[in-house]
């Protein structure tokens, strides 16, 4: 069963939401967007984790007078006056590009979908257009040319009707929708 492609834009209210989902899901520049901004986010994390003090813990070994020994050392950094500002504000501001750049690319990305939904409609308008009025004039003509031929025959009114009739069938061959398989 062929279904035409307006039936397809028109069989479903959500249709808009399912293909700009589509085209967020599938996009690869948002998807780089996407994978930016966990890098990002992840670097924020680590900055905001370097505020805290971080605990180390050394084993070792020594021999003193002879007698080996087994060194166990602590030490714990305390960020008093730093504790990493600037390194959280500048993986803040790196996360807030990256963010920037995802909601452009996602608007580019929308805007292409909404174009492309108004080029369908533009050539699905076109295709019925040439269905409804151009291909049963050309039909009509191209039939009535013989009966007149009797009485007088033109061969460039004849030739002229033909081209208009292919050029009617062309015409409705490139603005028919293509199947999709599946």
């Amino acid at each position: 069963m062929r279904r035409s492609i307006s039936s397809l834009l028109e069989r479903s209210p959500n249709v808009t939401e399912d293909i700009d989902a589509a085209c967020v899901r599938q996009s690869p520049a948002l998807a780089a967007m996407r994978a930016e901004y966990a890098v990002a986010e992840a670097s924020l994390r680590s900055e905001i984790r370097k505020q805290y003090p971080d605990l180390t813990i050394s084993p070792g070994f020594s021999e003193e007078d002879g007698d080996p020994r087994a060194l166990f050392g602590v030490s714990l950094p305390v960020p008093l006056w730093n504790r990493n500002q600037e390194g959280i504000a500048v993986r803040t501001a790196q996360r807030e590009v990256a963010r920037a750049k995802f909601e452009g690319a996602l608007e580019r990305t929308l805007t292409s979908a909404a174009q492309a939904r108004v080029r369908v409609g533009n050539a699905v308008a076109v295709r019925e257009r040439i269905e409804q009025d151009v291909l049963p004039l050309a039909r009509s003509s191209g039939a009535s040319w013989p009966s007149s031929a009797a009485s007088r025959f033109d061969p460039l009114l004849v030739l002229q009707v033909l081209q208009d009739e292919f050029s009617a069938k062309i015409q409705h061959i490139r603005g028919a929708p293509r199947r999709v398989a599946g």
